[in-house]
C-alpha cells in the first residue's frame, strides 16, 4: 500500500492518472498447490488486493487504472511504460520473516529488468513510506 499511497500523491500533484498495475508474484499465490480450490484461492486474494486499492483510490480524486498482470514484472511494466510513458513507481517488500534473499532478488532482478529495458525514471518506495500531511 506504500507505494499506492505514494502514487496517489505523486498523480494528484501531477494531475496525471496513475497506472497501478499488479504482477502476479510468488506472494500471492495461496498455500497448498494440491488444494483443490487453489485457482479459487488465488483469485480470492488477488480481487482482496484489487478490493482494497480501489477502496483508497475511489476517496483519492485522481484519475487511474487498476490492472493485474502475469508474467516477468520488468517486461509488463516496461510494456506499461511504454504505452503511458511517465515514470515508475516500484513498492518493495514489506519486512517479514519470508525469504529475505528471495525479497532481495525479486526486486533487483525487477529493476534490472526495467533499467535494461525501459527509458523512464524508477522511484522505490519504501514498505514504511507514510503520506506526509501538509
Amino acid at each position: 500500500m506504500s507505494a499506492l499511497h505514494a502514487g496517489a500523491g505523486f498523480a494528484r500533484n501531477l494531475d496525471v492518472t496513475l497506472h497501478v498495475i499488479h504482477v502476479v508474484d510468488h506472494f500471492d499465490l495461496p498455500i497448498g498447490f494440491d488444494s483443490p480450490t487453489w485457482e479459487e484461492d488465488l483469485q480470492h486474494n488477488l480481487d482482496e488486493q484489487r478490493e482494497e486499492a480501489e477502496s483508497y483510490l475511489s476517496n483519492s480524486q485522481i484519475s487511474w487504472t487498476y490492472e493485474t498482470a502475469r508474467g516477468d514484472p520488468a517486461a509488463v511494466l516496461t510494456r506499461v511504460g511504454r504505452t503511458h510513458g511517465g515514470f515508475f513507481l516500484i513498492g518493495s517488500r514489506k519486512k517479514s520473516f519470508n525469504s529475505p534473499f528471495s525479497r532481495l532478488m525479486y526486486s533487483s532482478s525487477t529493476l534490472r529488468g526495467l533499467r535494461k529495458h525501459a527509458d523512464l525514471p524508477i522511484v522505490v518506495i519504501p514498505p514504511n513510506f507514510r503520506k506526509v500531511s501538509s
